[in-house]
């Protein structure tokens, strides 16, 4: 499992994600994001 800066389960309830479009994208490099390193971006769009 790759680590993500994003909050998405700490904002959003699964009830909330049920039938939305969540699009994660695993091919950019690691960034550093304050003391993390993300590895994926994720749109909840």
């Amino acid at each position: 499992m790759k680590n993500k800066s994003a909050q998405i389960t700490k904002v959003y309830q699964k009830e909330d994600l049920m039938h939305k479009l969540i699009l994660p994208v695993t091919n950019f490099p690691p960034r550093q994001i304050a003391d993390f390193m993300s590895e994926v971006l994720v749109y909840d769009g």
